[in-house]
């Protein structure tokens, strides 16, 4: 069994109380990177995965999220860079959006994971060339970062219409322009 710790980083980080696995953790003790990651374990268990193209997307939502929050926090980023972040954040914690979450379920993440994705490109080129360096440090993922943004990016046309995606880049150009 996970503990909490494990969920986040996937390794077990010292704390100075007793580690509760996320399964049997309550509600109201779980932060909101670890209410998502059990939110979606708990829809793909229900419904299954073979249905469902876009799940591995889905997945992306709490490593994402981690990363922007942590890129917040890294004095390397650049305070303008920092103003979209935050935006994309409160996109992502935003339960009514384009997608809405409460009521799409799970689902309604795949907008918040292409808009972070679409972040991430532009930050990539803002912050060139230590980009990959900065973006890794702070990846939960296994794969490279950068990889994982490119190939959401290509796959963002087969599960979302044109209209959400113009919706998407102009909501992060909104952003961009404050």
């Amino acid at each position: 069994m996970r503990s909490v710790h494990e969920e986040k980083q996937g390794t077990a980080e010292p704390t100075s109380t007793a580690l509760i696995p996320i399964e049997e953790a309550p509600e109201e003790h779980l932060d909101f990177y670890q209410r998502l990651r059990r939110q979606i374990r708990d829809w793909q268990e229900q419904k299954g995965t073979a249905q469902h193209g876009w799940v591995d997307v889905i997945l992306l939502a709490p490593d994402f999220f981690h990363l922007l929050f942590r890129l917040l926090l890294d004095p390397a980023v650049p305070i303008m860079s920092k103003a979209k972040i935050a935006a994309v954040i409160t996109y992502f914690v935003a339960p009514l959006d384009v997608l809405p979450e409460l009521f799409l379920g799970p689902v309604g993440y795949v907008d918040d994971v292409v808009l972070a994705a679409f972040l991430l490109e532009s930050l990539a080129e803002l912050l060139h060339p230590a980009a990959p360096e900065i973006l890794q440090r702070h990846w939960a993922g296994r794969e490279e970062v950068l990889h994982v943004v490119r190939r959401v990016i290509e796959q963002a046309h087969s599960f979302l219409n044109e209209h959400v995606l113009h919706a998407l880049r102009a909501y992060l150009n909104r952003k961009s322009s404050r």
